[in-house]
């Protein structure tokens, strides 16, 4: 049987039998003879030997475009001045920009970057030429060499359906059928193939090499009814091949599809063709190929005995076939027919997706569609480039011209994928805004752009904001839209999901129930109708994936209320749909047993809840890398991660794309895919703040520590979200070794603290380095420390950190440090011993822990000359204000070092650098968001001071407050009945102290 092959790879068969539309019936007879079709991949290449020599050094297809990363052109797009850094300001801060400028700053045109062009713009301008290179036998791809005569690199674009025109008749038009990017150098040739379809009649033969002198030109198809038929078809054949309908078609599976695609074509085609070799129909393939086949073999007879029995020629020279074996043929010639006829019955139902936009010589209509086409395929890259592209000339049409909104959408929901919530707010509230002015308030462009906002608002774990904009996406497509419609179920979804964020499954389960039932419903609709043919074997229908997802959500809803039964159901048919339907790696199949683990968990199946969690991490690493875990935590839905997935799949060699995708998303380093654990809301919020300017030693005495504790607690408080019984406050002889101890260890932060709270613990004081230990441990200074005998009278920061991890429940905890260890023991500076700082990467324990150290080891964390305060406490108060409540803390961070490090410098000419250590799960920490589930406070039990203390006279109480003239903070404790705040019934007479544990 290899003989037949290596036979059959002889050009001289192929080039007369193809060049009829032959290709397929031949393979027909090749599988007939055992051969599985392998004769479908041949073609042969007839380019000059100088470019094929070449075609390495020149070659630039889309799949090795140069592409430059986010976060570079994240610089690019912030170096236009001033201007872009306010318009970011205004944004953070929800200030709408003004109208015709409102996004301008994000999109300044680079000139160190090629500039973006179409190639039918570039012909049509004469920046490039081009010759098409054919081998006259094959119709699956052309060749194209391209020549920059600018003096400037070009980024060429060919849209998927562009058009290449022959300048003589009896030469095939081809047309691409994907998007495909090149990059020009100057003066040089670049070689590309592209895939493409024959889209003349069957009869005509395809393109030449070059040298045969035929010359092709760029341009639509000249009918556009036909264009946009052949457009459906490339989309029908996609669509129905991926939902299986092809599988038993007896055709080589690597070009099954291409193959049935291009007999549609043709059978269109030659519909309206007088010609009769045009005709695409069972009998006239299977004639004409026992017909070519048989000219064949009357040339070389040997080829007889391999094709087997039921083939002959007579001694007159006449090729036959068996009954028998032309009834074998007539089966698999019918089985294509059937999938051809399936494929052109597709084209004209109305829930066909997935077809390509139609070029056009406008410059935006391209790179808009082919952006969106990148984004849909998870090329991020690929996509902020042309949607930025398009956003400039989408300005030229003005903010009444839809196309300038759809650009908005479209690149905001680029940056929003990425988690690059910052800039996709800037878009997307700009187009929600026009929408309302330009479509109306009830309009679905409007519901979209709300849907968009929800879904933005979600990304920054505010929750109610979300919930707000999808219920008014909701209300207008109820009026607008029909009650079955995906929009619909979508934006339920949606809602739904949000309801289970908030720890709300009542609220969330009537929601996705009815999405769950418009999508099964749809689901039915759209699958395809052919008349009771026979239909191959297909798997599940492509939008099952969609219902798996809301199946999801309401198992999660389930869940939420203790459905444990109901949960496990929903669970596990959503896993079952999507591992048939997107595979058992695929990382929302993660997102799914993520859910099974909380539901094992919930239930105390510890092991079943571990193996889960193990086999969603595996599948994770698997298909997305162990570099780029944080991505999957993202609250997204099976579309947008099988897009991440593509992304970093087709990033793997590609070290700075990798890079950019860790980059861009907003997220703590090191997140884990556990999802339903990270990502929740705050349910309360509770802070230790300790400071200590006057200690037992006077000789090591700070200045403004103790104040440091009473404005951050201040702070906390009227700005932060915090309730004043939530904040203790323990300053000066107050904060003894025992009192720090006891209050987080046993008296308050474990009696309040639950699972899904956030604890903030505050320290101003001395540190010490862990070269002064014999065993390198390093030690807070507490108001009692001996700074001679640390290990018995300092607290151990491993002590400390571990004995929150220990008896903290919550699993979020936040820890600044305003210590240092290397500055003498003169009051400015807050080092014990002149050695070294806090190794901070040892302070972070285990999962949900953050600290963020003063400074870094070596240098001393200094108090201000300018004002009553350390100047990182200061700084940190300052930063955390950068967008209000809605702060990230890693923002907040990034201003921090720099306000701390300018100061510094400027006032002492030393350094120093505040460091962030993390070992932190999830979505960036808001320290300022609001808690969810505010419960009451808990009376403080007036801690006792230290024996050694000696008040100064006039200091009426051991609180804080009074130590620093003109400046004051909250008590060390607040009561219940604090104002703003509904005091529980036990605390109506007074003061409660804290019950035994």
């Amino acid at each position: 049987m290899s003989s037949i092959l290596f036979t059959f790879h002889n050009r001289s068969v192929w080039s007369y039998v193809i060049k009829f539309g032959l290709l397929i019936s031949l393979a027909i007879v090749l599988d007939l003879a055992g051969l599985v079709c392998q004769a479908q991949e041949v073609h042969s290449s007839s380019l000059p030997p100088r470019l094929e020599a070449n075609t390495q050094q020149y070659s630039r297809g889309a799949a090795t475009s140069r592409a430059s990363t986010l976060l570079a052109q994240k610089t690019d797009g912030d170096s236009s001045g001033a201007g872009a850094k306010e318009s970011n300001k205004q944004a953070a801060a929800g200030v709408e920009a003004p109208a015709g400028g409102a996004v301008q700053g994000l999109i300044s045109k680079d000139p160190t970057k090629p500039r973006l062009i179409t190639l039918r713009e570039a012909v049509k301008s004469g920046q490039v030429s081009f010759k098409l290179e054919g081998d006259g036998v094959t119709t699956t791809k052309v060749r194209l060499v391209i020549t920059n005569k600018t003096e400037k690199p070009l980024k060429c674009i060919i849209p998927a359906n562009e058009c290449f025109h022959p300048n003589v008749p009896h030469v095939q038009i081809e047309q691409a059928e994907d998007d495909t990017i090149v990059d020009l150098t100057v003066g040089e040739a670049t070689i590309v193939d592209i895939a493409t379809y024959c889209v003349s009649t069957k009869t005509i033969p395809p393109p030449p090499p070059a040298s045969a002198g035929v010359d092709f030109s760029v341009a639509a198809y000249g009918n556009e009814k036909i264009w946009k038929q052949l457009a459906s078809i490339i989309a029908a054949s996609k669509d129905l091949s991926r939902r299986g309908y092809y599988d038993d078609v007896p055709l080589g599976k690597t070009k099954r599809r291409e193959q049935i695609t291009q007999l549609a074509i043709w059978r269109l085609l030659g519909g309206s063709s007088s010609n009769p070799e045009d005709k695409v129909t069972p009998e006239t393939i299977e004639a004409g190929m026992i017909k070519e086949v048989g000219e064949q073999v009357k040339k070389n007879p040997s080829l007889l005995q391999q094709l087997g029995d039921g083939y002959a020629l007579s001694a007159k020279g006449v090729f036959t076939v068996s009954k028998k074996q032309k009834e074998v043929l007539d089966g698999r010639v019918d089985k294509i027919f059937t999938a051809i006829d399936l494929t052109l019955k597709r084209i004209d139902d109305p829930n066909l997706k997935g077809i390509c936009s139609l070029p056009l010589d406008q410059a935006w209509d391209t790179f808009c569609n082919v952006g969106e086409r990148a984004f849909g395929r998870g090329n991020y890259i690929e996509a902020e480039e042309l949607l930025k592209s398009a956003m400039q000339e989408a300005e030229k049409f003005g903010e009444t011209d839809p196309r300038y909104s759809r650009t908005l959408t479209s690149l905001g929901l680029c940056y929003l994928e990425l988690s690059w919530t910052e800039r996709a707010e800037q878009f997307l509230s700009r187009a929600l805004a026009i929408r309302e002015k330009l479509f109306g308030q009830s309009s679905p462009e409007v519901a979209e752009s709300n849907n968009n906002m929800g879904q933005l608002k979600q990304l920054q774990n505010l929750y109610e904001q979300a919930g707000n904009y999808f219920s008014k996406a909701l209300s207008i497509l109820e009026k607008s839209a029909a009650g079955t419609s995906e929009a619909i179920a979508e934006t339920l979804n949606n809602l739904g999901r949000n309801f289970n964020l908030l720890n709300d499954g009542a609220k969330a389960e009537p929601a996705l129930r009815r999405a769950l039932a418009i999508a099964m419903l749809n689901i039915e609709k759209d699958e395809p109708q052919f008349g009771g043919k026979s239909l191959p074997a297909k798997t599940a229908p492509a939008d099952s994936s969609r219902a798996a997802e809301i199946e999801t959500n309401l198992a999660t809803a389930y869940l939420r209320q203790g459905k444990y039964p109901e949960a496990a159901k929903l669970y596990n048919k959503a896993l079952a749909t999507d591992v048939k339907q997107l595979g058992e790696d695929h990382p929302y199949v993660a997102t799914i047993i993520d859910g099974l683990a909380e539901l094992s968990d919930k239930q105390d199946h510890r092991q079943d809840a571990e193996d889960w969690k193990k086999k969603a991490q595996a599948i994770r690493e698997k298909s997305l890398g162990k570099e780029n875990l944080q991505v999957a935590i993202l609250p997204f839905g099976s579309d947008a991660l099988t897009r991440i997935q593509a992304y970093t799949a087709g990033s793997k060699g590609v070290q700075d794309s990798v890079a950019t995708l860790r980059a861009a998303a907003s997220l703590i380093p090191g997140a884990s895919a556990d999802k339903t654990k990270i990502n929740r809301p705050i349910k309360d919020k509770w802070a230790l703040v300790i400071g200590i300017s006057k200690f037992k030693d006077p000789s090591i005495a700070l200045q403004y520590a103790s104040k440091d504790a009473k404005d951050f607690a201040k702070f906390l408080t009227t700005e932060e979200n915090f309730r004043p019984d939530h904040v203790r406050v323990l300053t000066d002889e107050k904060a003894t070794r025992e009192n720090i101890l006891s209050t987080i260890g046993d008296k308050w932060l474990p009696r309040v603290a639950n699972p899904d709270d956030l604890v903030v613990i505050f320290i101003s004081s001395h540190g010490s380095p862990s070269e002064v230990d014999v065993k390198g441990a390093n030690f807070l200074i507490a108001y009692n420390t001996d700074k001679n005998n640390l290990y018995a009278t300092g607290i151990g920061m491993g002590e400390l950190t571990k004995m929150i991890k220990d008896r903290c429940f919550s699993d979020r905890v936040v820890v600044f440090l305003d210590a240092c260890h290397s500055g003498a023991t003169e009051t400015a500076g807050k080092g014990l011993f002149r050695i070294g700082n806090f190794d901070a990467e040892s302070v972070a324990q285990g999962c949900g822990q953050l600290v963020v150290c003063s400074s870094l080891p070596k240098e001393t964390s200094w108090e201000s000359k300018r004002y009553a305060n350390g100047v990182f406490t200061h700084c940190l108060m300052e930063s955390l204000r950068k967008n209000g409540v809605n702060t990230k803390l890693k923002e907040a961070f990034e201003t921090l070092k720099d306000k701390v490090q300018e100061e510094v410098i400027r006032d002492r000419g030393v350094a120093q650098s505040p460091l962030l250590k993390t070992k932190w799960d999830g979505d960036d920490l808001v320290v300022g968001a609001p808690a969810t589930q505010v419960r009451p406070g808990l009376a403080e039990e007036e801690p006792a001071a230290s024996p050694q203390a000696s008040p100064k006279p006039g200091d009426k109480s051991t609180g804080p407050g009074k130590d620093s003239p003109g400046h004051s903070g909250p008590p060390p404790s607040v009561s219940p009945k604090t104002a703003g705040s509904k005091p529980p019934s036990s605390a109506k007479t007074g003061p409660v102290k804290a019950p035994p544990k």
